[in-house]
């Protein structure tokens, strides 16, 4: 039962972490006259109960299958944000990106002010620029989108591109059957939503907990803005090509982003089994 009730809190967690991801998307849209038809928490599958908030206009759901977050726009609302300057569409597609990111920042420069047993001078100047990276952020924040997100995506490809190339070559069929990490142990391993409920399920202290958040928070915002197929970062990279040469990103290199997406997500979660189950 204790084990359940941790895996229940490290999903929670996940949850919770992408509540400002989507909200932030939200707020964006309807700052620029996107009309939304739904928010709610959980994967917008199946059935829902839906509730009515004073000052919000429309419904907020709570899905059956509760786990992320979601929102949706109207038919009107997509035709409006097609409409869009590319430099306003690049400030909604990252905004789950940025609000992820600074809550990622001010969380834990807070954690490190309030729930640190003691304070040094280190931290205390940790913490203040933690609070200047995320007022820089936040004031740069449609750079940061139609720009930034972008050439960081890139190169967070070529980081990956390294820290995983070693183990690829050396032993290719045991690196994609154990998340990437090489046959004599070493290297980087991929970890899947699997392994990170697994690892969130062992500490479940309060401020474990609370670090945990903030990791996720970061990870949430890492993750994507890589261009890929399917993820903020692909939207927003689309969006500055299609601004740099009037064009859409071609098809098959779009198609290729998500099989590499699916790939890499496939080889990560067998990693994951693999350790856990295998």
């Amino acid at each position: 039962m204790e084990a359940f009730l941790s895996i229940l809190t490290a999903i929670g967690l996940i949850t919770l972490a992408l509540v400002p991801h989507e909200a932030a998307h939200a707020v964006a849209a309807i700052n620029r006259g996107i009309k939304i038809k739904e928010a709610g928490l959980g994967l917008p599958w199946g059935p829902r109960l839906y509730f009515n908030v004073p000052g919000i206009n429309f419904p907020i759901t709570i899905t059956a299958a509760l786990v992320g977050a979601y929102v949706d726009t109207t038919e009107e609302g997509e035709r409006m944000m097609k409409a869009l300057p590319a430099s306003e569409k690049a400030v909604i597609y990252g905004a789950g990106i940025i609000a992820n990111l600074m809550t990622a920042l001010l969380g834990y420069a807070v954690y490190q002010l309030v729930l640190l047993d003691t304070i040094e001078l280190k931290y205390v100047l940790v913490s203040l620029i933690m609070w200047f990276a995320a007022a820089l952020m936040w004031r740069f924040r449609k750079w940061v989108a139609l720009v930034g997100i972008p050439l960081a995506g890139l190169a967070i490809i070529g980081y990956l591109a390294y820290i995983l190339w070693p183990s690829f070559s050396q032993d290719f069929a045991y690196a994609v059957t154990h998340g990437g990490a090489s046959v004599d142990g070493g290297g980087t391993r991929l970890l899947s939503a699997i392994g990170l409920v697994a690892l969130i399920s062992k500490f479940t202290a309060i401020p474990h907990l609370i670090l945990w958040f903030i990791l996720i928070s970061a990870i949430f915002g890492i993750s994507n803005v890589l261009p890929f197929r399917w993820l903020d970062g692909g939207l927003i990279f689309n969006n500055l090509y299609k601004k740099i040469t009037g064009r859409e990103l071609p098809v098959n290199f779009t198609k290729f982003t998500g099989v590499l997406l699916i790939s890499l997500s496939v080889i990560a979660v067998w990693g994951d089994i693999s350790a856990l189950f295998l």
